[in-house]
């Protein structure tokens, strides 16, 4: 162990905790915390109690790229945990020196523990113990795994759950970026992989290759009642085998070149307007096909999408990066990114005409005015389909 801190008590607004590490190398940084709902604060005018924590100055947003990081994936929200002690625990690569934690709170949750731990290998066996068998609660989330900037090759669950009464027994619930693990057993709680109403107490093994590439991974742990972690296998080794994406399997590689031109043009259109028209879509592929055909831009889509600085989509920093570089994360999604490939597809072969000349676009969010003194200085404004602003420019 680096460090270990037990701190018990409630965050107000801010807290920095700093750290020191002494060589390169995977750490693991176990955080755990409580948060009270709105009806257990009636002394703070029945408001929730809200967490969460930057590393290094990385931020960790919702799966399904709306704003708000008090109740994301990776928070501790007290709607949701009444109360009970969530643990993340965060994987990550870190230098030689100095490095922080930023905690931002809304009303007095209670920041209880921070363990630090040097890892050896890429293939991690490790739960807490402190947080484990979970408390006593209801459907609320308990442990949650972030893996920043690292593969996950495969995964290894071993949990116990226990019949509490004649309708009443532990669950667990096991989420793998967004996605929810089935249960075998078809029942109103099916999407609880461990029920304890039919497991008699015996040790059941979640087991499964999931070949994801190089990100940010979130590994849900749901509780219901006092379910227990007997055994948590990751996997972070590198696929061997090299995988093409499909619209079917859109899951990054890790490396965009593996992409066929539909597919970078697919999420393209995905991270910029999967909400939009399908005009907006056509738009938007249009201009891609333009700056190709301009000698002010490299002379293949590939170069043109992944341009240094040109598409905010495939930025790291950018909230839609995560949604990219997984469209079939969520189920809702699956049909717009199906329509975004459908159109990349048509508009490369022909089977579409390009409508437009442009070569810029952006949405509300940016300043048309500043967008044209700054970034289109010498174009001219074209077109606004709903949201989305359309230049042409010589460069």
């Amino acid at each position: 162990m680096i460090k270990e801190e037990k701190i018990n008590r409630p965050i107000k607004d801010y807290y920095e905790f700093r750290f020191d590490v002494a060589e390169d190398g995977l750490y693991l940084i176990e955080i755990a915390a409580r948060a009270r709902s709105w009806k257990q604060n009636i002394f703070n005018f029945f408001d929730d109690d809200d967490l969460y924590v930057k590393v290094d100055g990385i931020s960790f947003p919702k799966l399904n790229g709306k704003n708000g990081f008090f109740n994301g994936e990776v928070a501790w929200n007290g709607n949701n945990l009444k109360n009970c002690r969530k643990t993340n625990i965060f994987i990550i690569r870190l230098a030689p020196g100095a490095h922080k934690l930023e905690f931002k709170a809304d009303q007095d949750p209670v920041l209880e523990d921070i363990c630090i731990y040097g890892i050896d290998q890429d293939q991690i066996e490790y739960f807490p113990k402190t947080n484990n068998p979970a408390e006593d609660g209801d459907r609320r989330q308990w442990i949650t795994y972030v893996l920043i900037d690292k593969p996950l090759s495969s995964i290894a669950i071993s949990a116990k759950t226990e019949k509490r009464s004649k309708n009443e027994g532990d669950d667990i619930k096991l989420i793998l970026d967004g996605e929810i693990q089935n249960n075998e057993v078809k029942n109103s709680r099916s999407d609880w992989y461990w029920q304890g109403l039919f497991s008699d107490g015996q040790e059941k093994e979640f087991k499964k290759e999931l070949n994801f590439p190089k990100g940010l991974h979130y590994i849900e742990l749901w509780a219901d009642k006092m379910p227990s972690l007997t055994r948590v296998v990751l996997n972070l080794t590198v696929p061997n085998t090299k995988r093409i994406p499909t619209v079917e399997n859109s899951l990054w590689t890790g490396d965009f070149k593996d992409d066929s031109d539909e597919i970078l043009v697919a999420r393209l259109l995905f991270g910029e307007a999967r909400s939009e028209s399908r005009e907006v879509k056509i738009w938007i592929a249009g201009s891609v096909l333009n700056r190709v055909n301009s000698n002010a831009w490299p002379d293949s889509i590939r170069e043109v999408i992944l341009q240094k600085g040109q598409y905010d989509p495939f930025k790291t920093s950018d909230s839609n990066y995560f949604r990219i570089i997984n469209p079939l994360g969520i189920d809702l999604e699956k049909n717009s990114w199906q329509e975004c490939y459908k159109i990349a597809d048509k508009i490369i072969s022909g089977e579409i005409e390009n409508p437009t000349t442009a070569t810029h676009f952006h949405g509300k969010g940016v300043s048309a005015k500043l967008f044209q003194k700054n970034i289109v200085p010498q174009g001219k404004f074209l077109k606004k389909i709903g949201e989305t602003y359309f230049y042409w420019s010589p460069n």
